[in-house]
Order: structure tokens, then sequence, then C-alpha cells
């Protein structure tokens, strides 16, 4: 018996210390930008700036969006789209492979649930929270004051959680909820305006998606790749994609622009109108004088990559034209057969996850490797290798014309020094393109309270806090082993803090690929020069992994909250902002009678301070 308790035991601190390691993990799937029309505002999660929406750019927990006069914006999670009308101020509060929390504090917006699985999708409002509880097609109005709130289905089911009860909402139903305690309004759903038939033309075109037979409609940007290119069938890649109307000096990750997304660091923004699954899944091949995009097999759910490449060079990096004292660094994409290995922080197991895709790799081992010893295939391709000067890379500038192609002598003996890049990233890096006129919204619409169902995760750290820490001069490369559950806890009882990782751990992995995988004989090239970046560029960067800290409550009433340092009953959220960031972080809450959920106030304005 007692050999059986100590098994018992060891068996529970191994799951749970692997388990708290998995949640180290980024999430599988972001939120892309699909359509902008108008003035559309962005504001990361780690930096206090607005600056405009970008085409294709990832966001992810704790990205601002709004929607000026007359604009209007599209979202995509996978197969699921989330559109807003103009005036709309939206926030993502939560993002992970199980949670979809918005925050919708003016404005309207339309959601197009394809499909639901065991996530939690939940959009939180002034008056309450509305959580959507079916597949289907649903649309969210909030007031222009936030007194009052409207969620319509046309096909689904909902339930609205405010002033201390639950109403479901029935297709072809609306039902209007305010603050003042009064009993939600339930009448008939009014006909469709030119706003829904707006985002049912755009459901109608990705339903009868051509590509989907090819990939999982859970691939994140499927939708843009029939109006922009062909299927064929390859013989050693199976179906693959070829993009129509490029330049002709087109290579894959040229045109566009790099950015620092946390918690994933160096993250590829495409400037074409279909460029993010091919740049974010599968991997790129030259055959018969053209690339081509291989998917690999079709997954369920695949797992979303910054940008799938391999970097060379360094701040000693030079090609032909020469960039002075200022270095350079160059990339090329990886090839099928090739694995991806995250330069952020992951467990083993995602690292697997993350390569599930990839054409022909069928065995994905975690060990210490070098990667120049790897035969990477696009290096010897001409003009495969793209090179910019480092002020050009980290200032989020556009790519395509401050191009170098590098030949293939050049590029052949180039030093291949990883997936990540060793340009330190700056504010410009996080904002992508920097624009002065800028609209920002009104500070009483980004200040307002909304009402939350689901305890939201804390916010990534500032991106000020990353470039604070110190890093060690060579990059961290051992695989991430767990400790222990007391050690790392899953879900904590105390209210929610600051959750910051340590230190940046990447793992390595050793792929082994069929025969018929192995790199092609190259020709004839320069002997081959590794040149290596100094000690002081190849420190680690700053990241940030997300840790699942959500607990779910019903919601039985709402209140301001006041000081508390006890673990928290069921309660109603009450999100919010705080004053400026230069004031000391808090979380208020008042202890209510016994036998009383408690709600707790939590900031939503500033990225510094973590509700």
């Amino acid at each position: 018996m007692r050999t059986t308790r100590l098994l018992t035991g060891t068996l529970a601190l191994l799951l749970g210390a692997t388990v708290s390691l998995h949640a180290q993990d980024p999430s599988a799937r972001v939120a892309r930008a699909s359509y902008l029309q108008g003035e559309v505002s962005f504001r990361p999660a780690t930096v206090d700036d607005w600056t405009s929406a970008t085409l294709n750019y990832p966001l992810t927990t704790g990205d601002h969006l709004w929607t000026d006069t007359a604009s209007r914006a599209e979202l995509q999670v996978g197969s699921n789209a989330i559109r807003l009308g103009p005036l709309s101020a939206f926030e993502i509060l939560a993002l992970d492979d199980n949670h979809v929390q918005i925050r919708l504090s003016q404005g309207e917006a339309l959601v197009r649930v394809r499909s639901l699985d065991d996530d939690d999708i939940e959009i939180d409002t002034p008056t309450g929270a509305v959580s959507l509880i079916r597949t289907g097609t649903y649309r969210i109005d909030v007031s222009e004051d936030g007194a009052t709130s409207t969620v319509t289905v046309r096909v689904g089911g909902a339930e609205v959680t405010t002033n201390g009860s639950t109403v479901t909402v029935d297709p072809q139903t609306t039902v209007l909820f305010t603050a003042d305690g009064a009993s939600p309004d339930v009448r008939a759903a009014a006909p469709m305006d030119e706003y829904d038939e707006w985002a049912a033309a755009r459901d109608r075109s990705v339903d009868e998606s051509a590509s989907a037979q090819y990939v999982s409609r859970d691939m994140t940007g499927y939708q843009d790749l029939d109006a922009n290119g062909s299927w064929d069938n390859d013989p050693d890649y199976g179906h693959v994609w070829i993009p129509a109307h490029v330049a002709s000096n087109w290579a894959p990750y040229r045109y566009g622009h790099w950015a620092w997304v946390s918690p994933w660091g160096w993250t590829w923004i495409d400037d074409a109108p279909w460029g993010f699954a091919p740049f974010h899944y599968g991997r790129w091949a030259y055959v018969r004088d053209r690339w081509v995009w291989a998917p690999g097999i079709i997954e369920r759910r695949p797992v979303y990559a910054p940008a799938l490449v391999a970097f060379v060079g360094g701040s000693h990096f030079t090609v032909s034209a020469g960039w002075g004292a200022g270095g350079g660094t160059a990339w090329f994409p990886l090839a099928p057969g090739e694995v991806y290995r995250p330069s952020y922080r992951a467990s083993d197991r995602y690292v697997r996850n993350v390569n599930v895709t990839n054409v022909h790799v069928t065995n994905i081992n975690v060990t210490n490797v070098n990667v120049t010893n790897i035969q990477y295939r696009n290096q010897r391709v001409a003009g495969a290798v793209t090179a910019v000067p480092n002020d050009a890379f980290a200032g989020s500038r556009s790519i395509g014309r401050r191009a170098a192609v590098v030949p293939v002598n050049e590029a052949s003996s180039a030093h291949v020094i990883g997936d990540g890049a060793t340009v330190a990233p700056t504010r410009q890096s996080v904002l992508g393109r920097r624009n002065t006129t800028t609209v920002r919204p009104p500070e009483q619409v980004i200040t307002r309270q909304v009402v939350s169902k689901n305890t939201p995760p804390p916010r990534p750290a500032t991106f000020d806090s990353h470039t604070a820490q110190p890093t060690s001069s060579t990059p961290r490369v051992e695989v991430t082993r767990p400790t222990s559950h007391a050690d790392q806890p899953t879900r904590p009882a105390a209210p929610i803090t600051d959750s910051r990782p340590t230190a940046p751990v990447r793992p390595n992995v050793n792929v082994h690929a069929p025969l018929n995988e192995q790199p092609h004989p190259a020709a004839k090239t320069a002997p081959r020069t590794e040149v290596n970046s100094p000690a002081s560029m190849r420190s680690s960067e700053p990241r940030t992994a997300p840790v699942d800290t959500r607990r779910t409550a019903p919601v039985t009433h709402t209140t301001h909250a006041a000081p508390s340092a006890q673990p928290r009953e069921p309660e109603t959220k009450v999100r919010t902002q705080h004053q400026p960031e230069s004031q000391p972080q808090t979380e208020q809450r008042r202890t209510a009678p016994e036998q009383q959920p408690k709600a707790s106030t939590h900031d939503s304005s500033s990225p510094s301070h973590r509700g």
C-alpha cells in the first residue's frame, strides 16, 4: 500500500510538473489582421504607443484595435472570424489553445464561429459578458456611452451574464441588457443591414474555399489562397500551392518586414494579401524553376510559428555590397524535411507539435545538435537568401526594395546561426511602423469597465521590462526540464500577479528524414567559411510565455472591488483601466458578506500594469 501511494504521488508530481512546463509554451494560434478599411489603429500589448494597423500582423493576448469613423477590420482565428464596425474599441483579453476572450467597450463586432471544439469564447461588454456556446453567427453592439449592449444570434446560441443572472439567447433573437439592473429585453432579431450583409458575403466566400481540401480550416490565413494562386500535385511534396503574379526576383520572406511580437520574438509580416499561412505554417521548396508552398499533412489545429526561416550572418556578416560597421542579417526559407527550432522558450512537446505539419519529417528527437552541420537545400538555391542592414531589420522597414539578394557562392558558404536573428529589438520593432497621424480612441472608451465571466490571464510583460533584464553572452540551448509541482504551480489560488519567465530556454532538435529527402547535390561553390557574430550579438533575446491562470465562475452580481489578499471565491470580474503608467500597480477588492462572491478591478490601459 505504501509503495502504491509513493508511486501515485510521484506520478502526480511528474504530471503536475509536465503540465506546468507546457503552460510555458506560447499559444498555438494567433489572430490575424486579415482585412483593414479606413483608419484602423493598433496598440501592442507590450507598449503604450498606438500605430496604424498592418495587414497580416499577428495579434494575441493584450493587443488593442480601434476602428475610426467609416472604418472596418477583420480578424481571423483559425476558421473563425471577428469583424469590427466603425468606432469600435477592441482588446484581446485572452487568446490561447482553449480560450478566446474579447473586450468590446464600444462599437460593434460580428463573430462567425465555424469551429468551437473545446473553446471558451467570450465577449465582455460594459453591461454584461456574452458566451458563445454553439457554432453560428453573432453580432454584439455596445452604445457610445457604454450604458447599453445588445447581442443578436442569427444562427447558434449564446448566454448573457448580467446583473446577477444568465439569459439564454436563441437563434433569430436579440437581447438588450443595461447596467442599471433592469431585466434584459428579449426581442426578435432585426433584419440584416449592410454591415451584416458584408460579413455574410465574406463568410460565403470562405465556405466555398477550394484550399480547404488541402489544408486544415484551423490554419489561420488559408482563406486568401484561392484568389491568389493555384494548387498542384508534386511527386515529392504532395499538394503544393503556387503563388500568382509575383515579382521576377520574388522569393519567400522578401517582400514584407520584421517585427518583434511577444512572446515569439522576431516575426515576419508579409506584404501580400495572401501572406499569412504560407509564412507561418508548412515549408517552401524550389521545384521546376519556381517556388511552391508545401503545407504538409492536414492537422486539425496546426501550430503557428513566427517565421519558418534559418538565419545566416550576424553583425560581421557582409555581402558584396557591404554595410559597414552596422552589419547585416540574412535569411532563407526552410525547406520540406527541415525542422524549425524555436528561438523562444518552448518545451520539447511544443517543438514536435510546431513541426507536425512539416513535409516528410518522420522523427523529431530533442537532442544537442549543431545547426551548422545541417545541409539546408534552399541556402543553395539562386536568389533564395535575402539580406538587409541590421538597422533596416530592427526598424521594421519594408524589406523588398532594401533587400540584397545574396549570390549562391556567398550564401552557400555563409555561417548559419539558427532560427533566431541576433539583431536586438527596439520599441520601433514592436510597433512595426510609425505613423504620427495615428487616430487614438477616446480616453473614456479605453478606461471603460467591462464585465467578465472568466478571469483573464496576466498581460505580457512590457517591452521595456525585457530590455532592462540582463542577458547572457551566449544563447542557452539546453532543454527545459520539469522541476517539481511545488516549484511551478499550474493554477495559483492567490490573486493574479505579473508572471514573467526568468530566462530564455530553447530546445535543440535532431531530425531524421527519409533517404529521398536528403539535400540535393549543390553546384560547385567556394570553400565554406564561417563568419561568427561577436558574443554581444549572440545574447539571448528577451522572451515571455503566457501562463494559463484562468478560472471560471458564475457571475452573480457586479460591484466595484476593494482591497483583499485572500484567495478569490466565485466572482464577477470588472475590467477597467488604471491611472497612467507612473502610478503603482494595485488590485482593489472589497470583502463581501459571507457567501457572497467578490469582484475585482483589472487594468486594461497600461501594459506596464498587470491586473
